[in-house]
């Protein structure tokens, strides 16, 4: 029997910044991110897509982040997210909030999957407690843990509810997810999530129709 021991070694350097404007009633704001990260691994076998033996900074990314409140209980947001080393730029999310009281909101557009503690910020490095995400758990590739779940284009409500220094929020979502390898197409879903003061628990389950382009 042979056995390998493999490292992994990453050195990230991350910030992010925020202007709020008030024009009228409305609310403009705008939050932008720089992520420069260096990996290297002792094995060649890539991991999480970026790292190998020969190392590189291929999980450099940036983004802009601009939400805005509007009239009527309504408000609109997206993000758009570049990898610096391949020079692609994506919208990450683009959606609009109806929320007529703190304990209710409906969501429709372009949202971020909300199945992970970290989801609505897995690509903004300064708010994740790691350099890299781990890819047991966090890889986007098509028959992973994820199944390619960063964004889906539907509808979410989102029901929220607190007691004492707890939070609760109860979300179902709706819709599909399009991806580089096909589409997952009649996606139903629904976390629930406690938070608190130094702690988060999350229970998320989703099902959805996994259509693969042909090869």
């Amino acid at each position: 029997m042979v056995k390998k021991r493999h490292g992994l070694l990453c050195a990230a350097l991350a910030f992010g910044c925020g202007v709020a404007q008030a024009a009228d009633e409305n609310v403009f704001e705008w939050h932008g991110y720089l992520n420069t990260t260096y990996d290297i691994s002792n094995s060649k076998t890539v991991y999480n897509e970026v790292a190998d033996d020969k190392g590189a900074f291929d999980a450099s990314t940036a983004g802009l982040a601009v939400s805005v409140k509007l009239p009527e209980n309504w408000s609109a947001a997206m993000q758009l997210h570049a990898n610096i080393a391949d020079g692609s730029l994506i919208m990450d999310w683009a959606f609009a909030t109806y929320q007529p009281q703190d304990s209710f909101a409906l969501r429709v557009g372009k949202i971020k999957y909300p199945g992970a503690l970290v989801s609505e910020y897995l690509d903004v490095g300064f708010a994740q407690p790691w350099t890299t995400a781990p890819e047991e758990f966090y890889s986007d590739t098509t028959l992973g843990p994820n199944m390619s779940l960063e964004a889906l284009i539907g509808v979410s409500p989102v029901f929220t509810m607190r007691s004492g220094s707890l939070r609760y929020v109860m979300q179902p979502y709706f819709g599909e997810n399009k991806h580089d390898d096909g589409e997952n197409e009649n996606l139903i879903g629904i976390k629930a999530r406690m938070s608190g003061d130094g702690f988060e628990a999350l229970v998320n389950y989703f099902s959805a129709k996994l259509v693969l382009l042909d090869p």
